[in-house]
């Protein structure tokens, strides 16, 4: 395409998001003029939404943590989409993990909202322990896989 001086092009683009989330990206035009190469860019920022809820962090390790301790870290669910969204069921972790604050079924979330769970890691057995959470809504699940490490403390 050539243009002549004062002449302008106008486009429409698409900045797609794989995440929920900022998206960043440039539309980079390659330009000649008077027989110069060169290019032109313009930034472009988005922020990406998915219906249904997603987890924060995905991932949770507690670590090392000895027998008879325990520790708590938090994992937020969060409706990343653009309406309302209905917990329909919760998943909760197994074995030496423990939830507090998680939703109910039938729990409405609005748009950005976001709930934070906590979750105590109390090994009572050597080795690593893996467990996750899940909340599920119409339009999707977040979840949050949990692994600890447990060590039997050695006394003096």
């Amino acid at each position: 395409m050539t243009l002549d001086a004062g002449q302008t092009v106008a486009g429409t683009g698409l900045l797609r998001a794989e995440r929920p989330g900022l998206v960043i990206g440039a539309l980079t035009f390659a330009v000649t003029d008077a027989g110069v190469a060169g290019s032109f860019s313009a930034g472009l920022q988005g922020n990406g939404i998915r219906p249904g809820f997603t987890a924060e962090p995905t991932t949770v390790d507690f670590g090392q943590i000895a027998i008879g301790s325990s520790e708590a870290l938090t994992v937020s669910f969060t409706n990343t989409g653009g309406t309302d969204e209905t917990v329909s069921s919760v998943a909760a972790p197994t074995g030496p993990f423990v939830a507090t604050g998680l939703p109910t079924a039938g729990s409405v979330i609005a748009p950005g909202q976001s709930i934070a769970v906590s979750v105590r890691y109390t090994p009572a057995a050597n080795g690593v322990s893996t467990s996750s959470i899940t909340v599920t809504g119409p339009d999707g699940a977040g979840t949050a896989t949990l692994t600890g490490t447990a060590w039997a403390a050695s006394r003096s």
